[in-house]
C-alpha cells in the first residue's frame, strides 16, 4: 500500500512558462519537502525552455572560451611566440630540480616587476622557452631568435632594404620586453656581437626588460675553461655565452637581473 507522502509527491499544479507563455504541469514538491528540485519551481520555465536555456548557456560558455582562446592565440602570434608555447604559463611550469625552481622564482619576480632582466641558460628541454614565453605574455613584447636578429641586421644593408640598421634598432628598443632566444646558435661574428650589444644597450637605457635564453653556459661553468684556464678565443668548444655577448651587454644584463643555468631532464623526451 502506497503512503500518503508518496501520493503527495506525484501531485502537480498548472503554471504558465514565463518565457514561452505556455501552460505546463509543475510537480508540487516544494510544499512537501521544503526544497526545490532541479530548479523547476524557481525557474518559472517549462521543461522545453529549461532545456533550450541550458543549451544556450552551454553555447555561450563555449563561445566565450573560444573567444578567449582566439585572443590568446592572436596575442601570441603578435609576440612571435611559437604555437608550442601558446598555453605556457608560470602556473603550469613543472619545476623538478633546484635550478628549475630558482628559474621559476626569477620568472615570477620579473613578471611582478621586481627585476628587469632574465638570463636563462641550460640544455634543451629544461623549460627555458616555456618560462620566457610565460613572462613575455605578462609583460608584452616580442620574441626573436639570435639568428633572426642577425638576419635583420644583414637585411638592413641589402640593396632592397626597407629599414636601416638604426630604424631596426629603434623598433626593437621600443618594445616593453624583448626576448632573445637561442643565443649561441649563430657564428658569433664581430658584427653580430656588436649589433646584439647595441640592442641590449638601447633597451637598458630606456629601462626596458630583456630576456636572454641560451644553451650555452657562463665561462665560470665551462668545463674546458675550468680545466685549462685558457683564453676563450683558443677554445673550440664554443660553450660559453661570453662568445656571443660582449662585456658591455653582460654588464647591463647583470643589473636588476636573475641569472641561472638550468639543469634537468629534457621535457620533450619524457
Amino acid at each position: 500500500m502506497e503512503s500518503n507522502a508518496v501520493k503527495k509527491v506525484m501531485e502537480f499544479d498548472t503554471r504558465v512558462c514565463r518565457l514561452c507563455g505556455k501552460e505546463f504541469q509543475n510537480p508540487k514538491l516544494e510544499s512537501y519537502f521544503g526544497i526545490s528540485f532541479a530548479g523547476v519551481k524557481d525557474s518559472g520555465m517549462c521543461p522545453d525552455c529549461l532545456i533550450g536555456m541550458s543549451k544556450r548557456e552551454a553555447q555561450e560558455e563555449a563561445r566565450q572560451y573560444l573567444s578567449s582562446e582566439n585572443q590568446n592565440i592572436r596575442a601570441c602570434q603578435t609576440m612571435r611566440i611559437r604555437e608550442e608555447f601558446y598555453n605556457a604559463t608560470l602556473e603550469n611550469y613543472v619545476a623538478k630540480t633546484p635550478t628549475q625552481e630558482e628559474a621559476l622564482k626569477f620568472a615570477r619576480m620579473m613578471s611582478e616587476g621586481k627585476i628587469k632582466n632574465l638570463v636563462l641558460m641550460g640544455s634543451n628541454g629544461v623549460g627555458k622557452t616555456h618560462l620566457g614565453c610565460a613572462v613575455l605574455k605578462k609583460l608584452g613584447g616580442k620574441r626573436y631568435t639570435a639568428y633572426e636578429l642577425s638576419a635583420l641586421y644583414r637585411e638592413a644593408y641589402s640593396p632592397k632594404a626597407k629599414k636601416t640598421e638604426l630604424e631596426t634598432l629603434e623598433e626593437l628598443a621600443s618594445l616593453n620586453c624583448l626576448m632573445i632566444d637561442e643565443v649561441g646558435r649563430t657564428k658569433g661574428s664581430e658584427a653580430e656581437v656588436n649589433f646584439m650589444s647595441a640592442i641590449i644597450d638601447e633597451l637598458h637605457t630606456r629601462k626596458k626588460s630583456i630576456i636572454i635564453l641560451s644553451n650555452k653556459v657562463r665561462r665560470c661553468e665551462c668545463k674546458y675553461y675550468q680545466q685549462a684556464k685558457t683564453n676563450c678565443q683558443n677554445c673550440m668548444a664554443n660553450l660559453c655565452i661570453e662568445r656571443y655577448l660582449d662585456n658591455d651587454a653582460l654588464s647591463r644584463l647583470s643589473e636588476k637581473s636573475g641569472k641561472v643555468t638550468i639543469y634537468g631532464e629534457d621535457f620533450r623526451r619524457q
